[in-house]
């Protein structure tokens, strides 16, 4: 072999030797990539797993936040709560319930809610209301304590559902009704007793109201009498002048006075007519009597007839025939057939039963 042929060996082998150092160095540099990449995978891997716990620490933090207030509010409301399962067995009671009913939640874990209701037909009716609604709101039921005491609730039930729709359970808000029935009974009987008393009053006044119509009644009469008997003494009173002194005055007249005499008998007539002027219109008032009506009595007395008396006061025929008419009306004498001036001519000097005159 050549020295040129050596020498072209040994070049290749020597290049074929950094080859292979090359290459070895090469998959030595692939396994540390390989590891890092390896590792820089497990610790992605590991921050996600990481991240993942963290996440659940929340949720579960969170969870037991609601958890924690959940329960606070169960165990502060003022109202008795229960949860059952869909088989109506309890799961949780809360202390007010525990305080109304008597019974601890260990106690009832797992019995029946139906057991404490004290009326089963209305517990069906209840129940049958809330299948049909899945819920019921203020339902008045009686409810059976631990130391067999029959208690009034309200009650508002709620059917909880799953995903599916399906019953799992509900839950039972239930109010005592106790001091409220005891304040609605003390205010009926409150309201009773007071209608009772505004019925006592009532009959008091009516009673009172009776005596007083009672009275008025009397005094009505007693004035009706006075004023009978005022006007009775006034008809008797005209009646004995008309009767006594008139004629003694026409006698004296007659009897050849003296001028002067027969001006004194004159002024005594005057003097006498003024002083009898208010009781006629006193008597007149008593038969109600008006001025123009009295004015007409005198004429029909002196026998004018309804044309002249018209012609006399300058009125219509008719006019005249309507306050003749309201005379007899007011003198008894309506629907008769009695003439009005043979009437009044007949009483003007006879006494009534009563001893007096009718009106002239």
């Amino acid at each position: 072999m050549s020295t040129d042929e050596d020498k072209s060996r040994k070049d290749l082998l020597a290049e074929l030797r950094d080859l292979r150092a090359r290459n070895e160095e090469l998959e030595s540099l692939l396994i540390e990539c390989k590891r890092a990449i390896d590792a820089n995978y497990d610790a992605r891997h590991l921050f996600e797993v990481a991240q993942d716990l963290i996440d659940l620490q929340k949720a579960q933090w969170e969870l037991q936040k609601e958890r924690d207030y959940f329960k606070n509010v169960l165990d502060n409301s003022a109202d008795a709560i229960g949860i059952v399962d869909s088989k109506g067995r309890f799961i949780r009671w809360n202390k007010r319930a525990e305080e109304l009913f008597g019974y601890s939640f260990e106690e009832l874990k797992g019995k029946s809610a139906f057991e404490l209701y004290a009326d089963k037909e209305e517990l069906d009716r209840m129940l049958r209301e809330l299948r049909a609604r899945s819920y019921v709101r203020d339902y008045e039921i009686v409810i059976r304590t631990k130391n067999g005491c029959e208690v009034p609730f309200s009650v508002s039930i709620s059917m909880l559902k799953d995903g599916k729709g399906q019953n799992i359970g509900s839950v039972c808000v239930a109010r005592d009704l106790s001091q409220i029935k005891q304040v609605q009974a003390a205010l009926r009987e409150s309201n009773d007793k007071l209608e009772q008393r505004v019925q006592e009053r009532t009959t008091e006044l009516i009673n009172a109201n009776t005596k007083l119509e009672e009275a008025n009644i009397a005094l009505r009469v007693l004035l009706e009498q006075k004023d009978e008997h005022k006007r009775v003494y006034v008809e008797n009173m005209l009646f004995n002048v008309k009767q006594l002194v008139v004629p003694l005055l026409e006698k004296l007249k007659s009897s050849g006075l003296k001028d002067v005499q027969q001006e004194y008998v004159r002024l005594v007539e005057a003097n006498l007519e003024e002083f009898l002027a208010p009781y006629k219109r006193e008597l007149s008032h008593s038969y109600g009597l008006t001025p123009t009506e009295i004015q007409l009595l005198e004429q029909i007395k002196q026998g004018l007839t309804t044309k002249e008396i018209a012609d006399l006061l300058n009125l219509s025929k008719r006019t005249i025939d309507t306050h003749r008419h309201n005379i007899r009306k007011k003198l008894g004498l309506q629907n008769t057939n009695v003439n009005l001036r043979s009437y009044l001519l007949s009483v003007e000097n006879a006494p009534s039963e009563t001893g007096a005159v009718h009106p002239t």
